[in-house]
């Protein structure tokens, strides 16, 4: 499958509006749901070696901000960004 960013937007903006709209998107209904979504943006998580200045607390902040989302009763995390710097294996 071969999906490119404005596939992905587009498919994630539908997937948006159907949660939206609840049961009225697929003709039933209207339930009073409530989806608690936190996001986070290019977040670049780096766990390399202790010394290497890139990875100072990168993974101890991602930490804290599920734990953060997890006391407000989140129910899904969005990374809407870059999770990491390179993509390489370091």
């Amino acid at each position: 499958m071969n999906c490119g960013r404005l596939e992905f937007m587009r498919g994630g903006a539908a997937f948006f509006v159907a949660a939206g709209l609840g049961n009225r998107a697929f003709g039933g209904v209207a339930a009073a749901a409530r989806l608690r979504v936190g996001v986070l943006s290019d977040i670049h998580v780096f766990d390399g070696a202790p010394d290497d200045p890139r990875s100072v607390g990168t993974c101890d902040m991602f930490e804290k901000a599920l734990r953060y989302f997890a006391s407000r009763s989140v129910d899904v995390v969005v990374v809407a960004g870059d999770m990491a710097d390179s993509g390489l294996v370091s």
